[in-house]
């Protein structure tokens, strides 16, 4: 992982940052200003948002700082970054919430503010690879401070078309244009990037992604309308009746051109393999519904989409190879729709990494059942389950 961190030189003696720890506190910092965008678990504190902090995620994206293996050394710089003002945290059960200050967004993205920057013509750049043009600030954004020129008209104009989607699609996350954020500048750099036609350039995607898309190696130059086109297709995802997307990056516009945690990209989902409306599907096993409905808290689910899961358990149990059925342990566990889903349910509430669950999970194509799958082999001896 790279980390492209421009620090005001006075910004940081201000804030107290100027020691031989100064690379470790920031990559910190930045870790989790980038961390706040994937949205994996939040809560609401003093009417703001606050990131759960995954301590073992933390310490293998830093891989630099070997220190952070330990969960001691962790909490001593989350301390040291609390006194000097630079995040705010909540402990919540076991769970460590955290959020940057005012204070952290001034120095890390060049919010003028008299009470840090007194001096912004010395900056330096933290840590690696800082050089190449997409890396890069605009001119603009480093002297303009209250207008949007440090955004193109074009780029401002999608966001705001975006944001006025609202009202349609309530999941949709808007982006302020009038901020100086992380979010505007990965949102400006696609743009660019997909009107030059090298947005694939140096970008990691899922193999099953690129395979079930039909995704090419090379990308051809798009112009300005046909990059809204595709973002109003792939505002699709975002509504009923369609495929949902994963719920850690609903509504996010640049985690939906590209997630770099998950290595996906809804925008190249919709520009080549456009969503196609779910066709109404009848309860297929109303036994096999009402135990997921009761058994997962489903209050009022969106019965298309469960049926969707459940007809496509149906199917897989229904194809099973018949060498493995003829094994009666395997007949006897999951010879039916209903069995196979509470083996399946079983086999989630057991997996502690998991946060919460959802309809989408239910669907047989997705990765949690794979690996589920992959494991209910192991215990049968190796036999077959799936001819895929």
């Amino acid at each position: 992982m790279k980390y492209n961190i421009y620090i005001n030189q006075v910004g940081i003696v201000k804030a107290g940052l100027h020691t031989e720890t100064t690379c470790l506190h920031w990559a910190v910092v930045d870790y989790i200003g980038g961390f706040v965008s994937s949205k994996k678990k939040t809560i609401i504190h003093n009417e703001k948002e606050m990131v759960w902090i995954n301590y073992s995620h933390l310490a293998k994206q830093l891989p630099l700082f070997p220190t952070l293996k330990h969960i001691s050394n962790v909490s001593k710089c989350f301390k040291k970054l609390k006194d000097l003002d630079l995040i705010i945290t909540k402990k919540k059960g076991d769970n460590l919430y955290v959020r940057l200050t005012e204070k952290a967004i001034s120095i890390k993205y060049f919010k003028d503010d008299d009470r840090y920057l007194k001096d912004n013509t010395t900056v330096i750049k933290k840590i690696t690879n800082t050089n190449t043009k997409d890396n890069k600030l605009s001119k603009d954004s480093k002297t303009s401070v209250k207008s949007t020129e440090f955004i193109t008209s074009s780029t401002k104009a999608i966001i705001e078309k975006w944001n006025l989607q609202k009202v349609d699609y309530p999941h949709l996350k808007k982006t302020d244009v009038k901020k100086k954020t992380n979010t505007n500048q990965d949102i400006q750099k696609y743009i660019k990037q997909l009107k030059k036609g090298t947005f694939l350039k140096g970008k990691v995607l899922n193999k099953e992604l690129i395979k079930f898309n039909n995704i090419p190696k090379k990308m051809k130059p798009m112009s300005i309308k046909e990059i809204q086109e595709t973002i109003r297709t792939m505002l699709k995802y975002l509504i009923d009746g369609y495929s949902p997307v994963s719920k850690k990056s609903v509504g996010s516009l640049s985690e939906m051109i590209y997630s770099r945690h998950f290595q996906s990209s809804y925008f190249l989902q919709a520009l080549y393999n456009a969503p196609n409306p779910i066709q109404a599907t009848k309860d297929p096993d109303p036994k096999a519904s009402e135990y997921l409905i009761t058994h997962l808290g489903f209050e009022v689910p969106d019965y298309q989409k469960l049926y969707h899961g459940v007809k496509s358990i149906q199917d897989f149990v229904n194809n099973i190879p018949k060498k493995s059925m003829d094994i009666r342990k395997i007949k006897g566990e999951v010879g039916t729709t209903l069995r196979m889903c509470k083996k399946y349910t079983y086999w989630l509430d057991h997996q502690d990494w998991i946060d919460s669950i959802s309809i989408p999970i239910l669907n047989t194509n997705n990765k949690l059942w794979k690996k589920f799958i992959k494991e209910l082999e192991d215990d049968y001896q190796g036999n077959r389950l799936w001819d895929k």
